[in-house]
């Protein structure tokens, strides 16, 4: 008969040998799981080229801003109107009309390359004539913000219904200006008197008063006197747009740390407000001048210095619900690498005014984790895209380390090693693209995604290391439980013997004689004395 003994360490060795085993099996499914993930990151093909196709090439212009006027129908015969030392009359407003709507004709380079940024008002009120039609910079504080509504059949004719007349108080000079220009941010925008119809009232309906930072490359038209929306003598301009420069954080103005930053920088935060009228469709034109603007910013940057200024991780989820709000966000990631692509600028503006001729599209998958994330069309769309394990995201940066260098233009699609970045840099928008995963549901189905604009990305050790290290522990560790498993074995076999022994040892002491029977002290004591009487 089995001792008891010995039952029990067999029952407890195979107990422990059941752990072990469902142990291994464990970390089996494991390193199955990373695998797959891996092998899943680099599946979809995202159509970059839309990015290029999508922005335009401005025209070069070679002439003065007063002959490019004149080409457009803009000459001496409506400038004349514009009297010196007058307020503002009706004569001045419709010539302003005119030169309002061919404003967005001016290409951003010729008017950066006309524009005098070092001058005295002196010399605009002694060479009046001289000076008109030149372009002068003016950084000061926007004060009051005047609205000037068309004649609905001249707003219906020029597709345009108002412009603004903003006052700004110059930082450089005694008197403050008046600047008319189509473009202003949405929060400095006046609430609007409307008509009982609905209709706006033509002439000037709307006043609000405001005490914002601003930058302006303007037009000098006029020198102003008795001019009811400004006090003493003054000038007036006219530009495409005014630069906002916010030094607060403010949620109702939707400026966050990275767009104060960026308007410390020089970037006009006004542009954000182009950039999210038009989230979740493709890059287009009304992105391009802060996308360029941003990229140009890039250079001037590093990872470090925005680790400092502080950045957020990347949410997906929250940036596709909440993209107004996080728009222009210090943000950070990191990811596998999906495609490298280098993108030539073609335009020649972005050429002279940012220095840039290239930048570079990477495509990346950022990890979910356990989490999964469904796009869905609708509310009642009941085919979302479901995405585990790893998402798609775009960042474009000015420049990438030598090692992305040699993978441009080359799909990492089963690939020995897979790079990993780490990002840091700005969200830009939610934008819609192509994709085959979309396209493999329905073939005009778009895909969304956020869009970073990013400083130089950090290289990461790759996964294969990782997953070589992770192996390396994984055999350590299997290495381990044989061991455990050996020693546990051995063990219970060391006790085995043992009991075997003790049996066997009984066993010959009963063929000697000896018994397990315990011996009565009486009984010898008796036996000794019947021996003494013999």
């Amino acid at each position: 008969m089995t001792s008891p003994r010995f039952t029990a360490k067999k029952n407890d060795a195979r107990r422990s040998c059941t752990r072990l085993l469902s142990a291994l099996t464990c970390f089996g499914v494991f390193l199955f799981v990373q695998f797959v993930s891996i092998s899943a990151i680099a599946q979809d093909d995202l159509d970059w080229e839309s990015l290029k196709r999508k922005l335009p090439k401005p025209a070069r212009g070679t002439t003065t801003a007063k002959q490019m006027l004149e080409l457009f129908g803009v000459t001496d015969s409506h400038l004349r109107f514009l009297v010196d030392n007058e307020p503002l009359e009706d004569a001045d407003m419709d010539t302003l009309t005119r030169i309002m709507y061919r404003f967005p004709d001016l290409t951003l380079e010729d008017i950066h390359r006309w524009t005098s940024r070092q001058w005295d008002e002196s010399q605009l009120f002694e060479n009046t004539d001289d000076a008109r039609i030149n372009f002068y910079r003016i950084t000061g504080t926007a004060t009051k913000v005047h609205r000037y509504n068309l004649l609905p059949e001249l707003a219906e004719l020029l597709r345009f219904d108002h412009f603004f007349i903003v006052k700004v108080k110059p930082d450089h000079l005694s008197n403050p200006v008046l600047v008319a220009t189509q473009f202003i941010p949405l929060c400095w925008q006046p609430q609007i008197i409307e008509s009982e119809d609905g209709d706006h009232q033509p002439g000037f309906d709307a006043v609000g008063s405001i005490s914002e930072p601003c930058s302006i490359d303007a037009l000098f038209l006029k020198t102003l006197e008795n001019e009811p929306r400004i006090e003493g003598r003054s000038l007036l301009f006219a530009a495409n747009r005014i630069a906002w420069h916010p030094k607060q954080v403010s949620p109702r103005q939707l400026t966050n740390p990275g767009i104060i930053y960026q308007s410390e920088l020089g970037i006009d935060a006004g542009l954000w407000d182009d950039v999210r009228r038009y989230n979740r469709q493709p890059i287009g034109t009304a992105d391009r001048e802060l996308f360029y603007q941003l990229l140009a910013m890039s250079q001037r940057t590093d990872n470090q210095h925005l680790k400092q200024l502080g950045t957020s991780p990347l949410d997906v989820s929250e940036s596709i619900r909440k993209a107004s709000t996080l728009q222009g966000g210090l943000m950070h990631l990191s990811g596998t690498v999906r495609k490298v692509t280098k993108v030539e600028v073609p335009d020649y503006d972005v050429k002279q005014r940012f220095g840039l001729d290239h930048y570079y599209q990477i495509d990346m998958f950022m990890p979910l984790g356990d989490r999964s994330i469904q796009l869905k069309r609708s509310r009642d769309d009941d085919q979302p895209l479901v995405f585990e394990h790893s998402f798609p995201i775009q960042v474009c940066t000015a420049d990438v380390p030598e090692n992305l260098k040699e993978l441009i233009n080359q799909p990492l699609v089963g690939v020995a090693e897979i790079p990993r970045i780490r990002v840091r840099g700005f969200f830009f928008k939610i934008w819609s693209y192509r994709s085959s995963y979309a396209s493999s549901q329905d073939i005009e189905r778009m895909q969304l995604g956020p869009l970073l604009i990013v400083a130089e990305p950090e290289i990461l050790p790759s996964l294969e290391s990782q997953t070589g290290m992770l192996g390396l522990v994984g055999v350590g560790g299997f290495l381990l439980l044989l061991g455990g498993l050996w020693w546990s074995l051995w063990k219970n076999m060391q006790e085995d013997r043992t009991v075997t022994r003790a049996r066997a040892a009984r066993r010959k002491d009963k063929q000697l004689g000896a018994t397990d029977e315990p011996v009565d002290p009486e009984a010898i004591r008796a036996h000794l004395a019947e021996l003494e009487e013999l």
